[in-house]
């Protein structure tokens, strides 16, 4: 019988190959279904959801706060209205009215139950501002200073602030986290789940909106294959993508594979795999951030893709027990120190040496493009110089501007700032 490890590789693999929308859609639902059956793999979400959660109870405990600030000042209005003789006044009353609404639940959608009873609020501020009654608002307004009739902020609410902050947080991570990616396979299961057959949507328009129509409240993955109402959906609805989808994907699987255990070969070239970059990436697309002696970091645009060690690239000594980096991952060290240039302008420019740098640059380039999955050349030669195609970065602690200086072979040598 197939190990359910490699049922997981295949699937996986075999979303990647797929051409149109609706075989990736169904593959990914089909990918998430496989995953809810299987334990190992379900403790492995347990924990990836985990910060998910925290930010959520978080969050929840802010708008509870804001909810009960919100109320006060909507009682202290009040009471000033009243006291003014403000009485039948519809543009106040019907806000009134979708306030309460909002409370008992009555009207639900994108915002959220705090951003509902501020917006109710605000619109009772501005009627009153703009209707001459500001003296009964202005603690909780502030004018425009070339125009004092109308309203540039609004000030009645700290917690909201707080509220909005942490709100940004989640959103943040919603897309960088790998809860985040995990979410955004899961709503494509349900979306497969219950029907869904507008595969364009999922792609051309907001990917809540589309199936949930505006109207969406938080689900969690019960770890049966089923999905659970809970409390109302705090994030912003985001735009999901293909590219995104499939690097949601490559994410999640490549951590499955990471705390499963699936060892992969390393250490000869013929066997290093590919990490799977979403279809139509191109290497200008990519950074590799240099962490440390032995590890490193590829970014996606602004988006963390994973992280690695030399081993992955095969850099490392053949017939050596303890697995040393090469001189490959030497030389991307070496390239990384002038952000991917490598001027050998100034070397001792004998024929040897020229040829042992050019057998350097070749192995590497080679070992990247396996690494990469791409047929595109990762390293170039121009200028007298050879240069990464994708952004590198060295270390933390060497990232800066101006010159840089670099060792060579015993000797130190100017490597040009770019």
């Amino acid at each position: 019988m197939e190990k359910p490890l490699a049922i997981l590789e295949r699937r996986y693999q075999s979303i990647k190959e797929f051409n149109g929308d609706r075989p990736i859609l169904v593959g990914i639902a089909d990918y998430v279904s496989y995953v809810g059956s299987q334990p190992r793999i379900r403790e492995i979400i347990d924990e990836i959801i985990k910060p998910k959660e925290l930010l959520v109870r978080q969050l929840e405990e802010i708008e509870k706060r804001a909810v009960k600030e919100l109320d006060d000042v909507k009682n202290r209005i009040l009471k000033k209205i009243l006291s003014a003789g403000i009485t039948n006044e519809p543009a106040i009353e019907s806000r009134l009215v979708e306030y309460d609404k909002w409370k008992k639940g009555d009207i639900y959608g994108t915002q959220s139950l705090c951003e509902g009873l501020e917006e109710q609020l605000q619109d009772i501020i501005r009627y009153l501002w703009e209707s001459s009654s500001q003296s009964l608002v202005a603690e909780y307004a502030e004018p425009y200073k070339r125009d004092p009739k109308y309203i540039d902020k609004y000030i009645f609410s700290n917690t909201m602030i707080e509220w909005r902050a942490k709100k940004n947080e989640v959103c943040d991570e919603r897309v960088t986290a790998l809860w985040g990616n995990w979410g955004d396979l899961h709503k494509v299961c349900s979306f497969i789940s219950d029907g869904g057959s507008r595969f364009e949507d999922v792609f051309d328009h907001n990917l809540y909106e589309s199936l949930n129509f505006g109207v969406y409240r938080s689900d969690e993955f019960d770890l049966d294959g089923k999905t659970h109402l809970s409390a109302r959906e705090i994030f912003k609805p985001s735009v999901l993508n293909k590219e995104r989808l499939l690097m949601s994907l490559s994410r999640i699987h490549l951590y499955f594979v990471e705390q499963l255990d699936i060892v992969r070969p390393l250490g000869k070239e013929n066997t290093i795999s590919s990490i799977g970059l979403p279809p139509g990436t191109e290497l200008k697309d990519m950074t590799v951030k240099i962490i440390n002696s032995f590890d490193f970091e590829v970014w996606l645009r602004n988006t963390l893709f994973g992280k690695y060690t030399f081993k992955h690239l095969g850099c490392v000594k053949k017939n050596t027990k303890d697995e040393k980096p090469d001189e490959q991952w030497s030389f991307l060290k070496d390239l990384s120190l002038a952000n991917g240039v490598y001027d050998y302008r100034n070397i001792q420019r004998t024929p040897s040496k020229i040829e042992r740098l050019r057998q350097k640059k070749k192995k590497l380039s080679s070992r990247l493009m396996k690494f990469f999955g791409l047929e595109e050349m990762s390293i170039i030669e121009e200028d007298m110089a050879y240069k990464t195609v994708f952004k590198l970065e060295p270390e933390p602690i060497l990232r800066g501007d101006g010159e840089i200086y670099g060792l060579r072979g015993g000797g130190r040598e100017l490597l040009r700032p770019v």
